[in-house]
């Protein structure tokens, strides 16, 4: 049976609930029996087997979601006892959650800090670079007939701004590190409100034919 090792907080031991073998670290199946095991209190890069750090390879933890995906399928479950697939849906459920933190590039970010003890809701910009950028952004935004150009500078925006943060979190400067992950949020923010714009402009222009 196909094994998938996802997670290694330490090394102390754990006990399977069906069998209690105890083994190192934490896994989806006993390594002794192959079942399924309950969900354990991780981070979201420890659930995958990742170093806790920003510049993580995207491709190579696509391809290990997908495989998990295929192991806990819920066919693969049918035949099972309740409780095992209770454990299959639960993993599953926490493995989704946080691939989608790990994949994009503002939650990964934010996950890391908060296990600085950052929290974000009493954060805010305070570059004043960013905030008057914010504001011509806006300005532009709200003046624009055709969104083109503004999504394509702040898409090259966007990915200058990644770059930078992996530099910052290398440099385990902390302050630039939330400022970048504020900028970073922002500039997604705005991606999102020009595709909205977007689409109202599409809108009008049917509305008007």
């Amino acid at each position: 049976m196909n094994q998938v090792v996802v997670a290694v907080e330490n090394l102390s031991l754990s006990s399977c609930w069906s069998c209690h073998t105890p083994f190192d670290g934490v896994h989806l199946f006993c390594p002794a029996c192959h079942i399924i095991q309950p969900t354990a209190k991780l981070s979201p890069f420890s659930r995958y087997g990742l170093i806790a750090t920003y510049d993580i390879d995207l491709k190579a933890l696509e391809k290990t979601y997908l495989k998990v995906q295929q192991i806990l399928h819920p066919d693969k479950f049918v035949s099972r006892t309740d409780r095992e697939k209770l454990y299959s849906s639960q993993q599953t459920m926490e493995m989704n959650m946080a691939y989608e933190i790990l994949k994009d590039d503002v939650k990964r970010a934010e996950a890391l800090l908060q296990e600085e003890g950052v929290n974000f809701e009493e954060k805010t910009i305070h570059d004043p670079h960013v905030l008057m950028m914010s504001m011509e952004d806006r300005e532009a935004l709200d003046e624009a007939t055709e969104t083109g150009p503004l999504e394509v500078d702040a898409k090259k925006r966007y990915k200058d701004t990644v770059v930078d943060l992996k530099k910052v979190f290398e440099e385990k400067d902390l302050e630039k590190t939330i400022q970048k992950t504020l900028e970073l949020k922002y500039l997604g923010k705005f991606l999102n409100d020009i595709k909205d714009k977007k689409r109202k402009l599409r809108e009008n222009v049917t509305a008007n034919s």
